[in-house]
């Protein structure tokens, strides 16, 4: 009995040493060259910005991590390492978009620049009649009513887009006009087949309207297929140019409303001998990006089916309107990193921890958290089965006098020593095994950050399901989302330090044999 008492004594020591020696040999894997090689590449400028739709650096970095889960090998799932799904682009097709107001009399046209209000119209086409209906005002109480023996049912309605005070009038009258309504609404409401707000006629060189123009001429995405909104999405706006072509001449826009204010009168009509032509068009282009992925399988034939989940954004902001380029190395190329230096530290173990490690590498975080809201909605494992997610984002840079821009941020890039480790309340034990790693590294981990920062990064979607999570960051600093978000100002040695505390509290959280969750309905 002693001899079996010593024999399994001998190998359980055996057992033990070999799980220690493995786990020393992955973290000192992990060394600062390779850190660097890495960034340098991700964070360069051939790779413009990493930013969906402006040319191929999204794809590119897409591409290297892929290559590099392989040569490690790390293992596919249905034999793919890439979610591959599309992210629709919309913005105006100036084009096949035009305004333009045709005198049938005198045989003249006047083509308008204009604006689309509503992000969910995708297109519209008028043709036929307008009315000036000055302010879009209507009161019952006082009589006062814009709309007044017109009807504006199937037309244009062209309203002010300025206050009935900016043209002379008393703020106290116009205050007691309308019907609880918006301008807007109150046409449509009437029938109006489309709303033209005209810009200030008071504004000369029309700024206000071309800073509009500026700010709803921009692209937008969306991860959902759009459809063209109802009626009331066909609201526009106008310069006054356009008014007075209508109207007969150079200031009679400003006129008309300045005599209605005068006389608190409405003015309402629908000018004689003019038509209005309305196309307008957005366009739609599906933008063909992915996650990338790779599995370090567990060691245990039950525990093996659970998962801890490593993820990282690797995409950024792309190209400012000057070309210059955001390489956005701490942003996120510095979790990005971390992350192939962890696949190939878990992958080279001789003694793998007990859970399988999915390694997840997510696109389009900047635009909206695209890439882990369609890994959410697509798991390639199961939620259920997600024991943690270990989600990093900005983890190369220690603080700067020059960062205190941030001083009143919670969230204030940390020195040497401290690191931000958000987690959420699903497994108390988490916060356990982080206190151990950052003890044994010497770091400060700071649980104090206000819970709105649960839905600021890409742990958001496995937090809304229940998965325990913990964010990885070292803060904000002044070069966050900047063009100046470049590799000379990372700290190479914090981000190994991070690199190692990840993997440290990954490795137990892939060991520990029975994990309590509380109850977190309803997160």
């Amino acid at each position: 009995m002693r001899i079996i008492f010593t024999y399994l004594s001998v190998l359980l020591f055996f057992v033990v040493s070999n799980q220690v020696c493995s786990q020393e040999q992955a973290i000192n894997s992990i060394v600062q060259e390779d850190l660097k090689r890495h960034l340098t590449f991700i964070s360069s400028d051939e790779l413009k910005g990493r930013k969906i739709g402006e040319g191929n650096g999204l794809e590119r970095t897409a591409d290297y991590i892929e290559e590099f889960v392989r040569d490690n090998k790390l293992n596919p799932i249905n034999h793919s390492f890439s979610q591959e799904f599309d992210v629709f682009s919309i913005g105006p097709d100036k084009v096949n978009s035009s305004l333009v107001a045709l005198n049938l009399k005198e045989n003249e046209n006047f083509n308008a620049p204009f604006i689309c209000l509503n992000d969910g119209l995708l297109n519209f086409d008028f043709n036929g009649n307008a009315v000036f209906a000055g302010f879009g005002l209507e009161d019952e109480s006082t009589g006062y009513n814009d709309y007044e023996g017109v009807d504006v049912k199937g037309k244009i309605v062209f309203i002010s887009m300025e206050s009935w005070e900016s043209y002379g009038g008393d703020e106290n009258f116009s205050k007691k006009k309308g019907n609880g309504n918006s301008i807007t609404q109150t046409a449509f409401e009437k029938g109006a087949a489309a709303v033209v707000l005209i810009s200030n006629a008071n504004d000369k060189t029309n700024k206000a309207f071309n800073s509009l123009e500026e700010i709803t001429g921009r692209s937008y995405f969306t991860l959902t297929p759009p459809k063209n909104s109802n009626r009331e999405a066909n609201l526009f706006v106008t310069t006054p140019d356009f008014a007075d072509f209508l109207l007969g001449g150079r200031n009679k826009y400003k006129k008309y409303l300045s005599s209605i204010v005068k006389n608190q009168k409405p003015n309402t009509f629908s000018p004689e001998n003019y038509e209005i032509e309305i196309h307008f068009r957005k366009k739609v282009e599906p933008n063909p990006t992915r996650n990338i992925y790779g599995i370090v399988e567990g060691s245990d034939p039950i525990l093996k089916n659970e998962y801890v989940v490593f993820m990282a954004h690797y995409d950024h902001l792309g190209i400012d309107k000057d070309s210059e380029i955001y390489n956005g190395a701490d942003d996120n190329g510095s979790g990005t990193t971390v992350l192939l230096e962890l696949a190939e530290a878990f992958s080279s173990m001789k003694v793998k921890p007990k859970r399988s490690i999915l390694f997840l590498w997510v696109t389009c975080e900047e635009l909206g958290l695209y890439g882990s809201r369609y890994y959410s909605e697509h798991p390639i494992v199961p939620m259920g089965n997600t024991v943690a997610c270990i989600n990093l984002d900005m983890v190369g840079r220690v603080y700067e006098q020059r960062d205190s821009v941030w001083k009143d941020s919670p969230k204030l890039v940390k020195d040497y020593d401290g690191l931000f480790t958000l987690i959420n309340n699903v497994w108390p034990g988490l916060k356990d095994i982080v206190d151990s790693a950052a003890g044994k590294l010497g770091l400060n981990p700071d649980y104090s950050l206000p819970e709105k920062f649960l839905s600021s990064s890409d742990h958001y979607f496995f937090h809304k399901n229940g998965v325990p999570i913990l964010n990885v960051a070292n803060g904000y600093h002044a070069d966050y989302h900047k063009v100046t978000d470049e590799i000379s100002k990372i700290n190479f040695d914090k981000m190994k330090r991070v690199a190692d505390f990840c993997f440290m509290v990954g490795y137990e959280a892939g060991n520990i044999e029975n994990i309590q969750k509380t109850d977190v309905s309803g997160n």
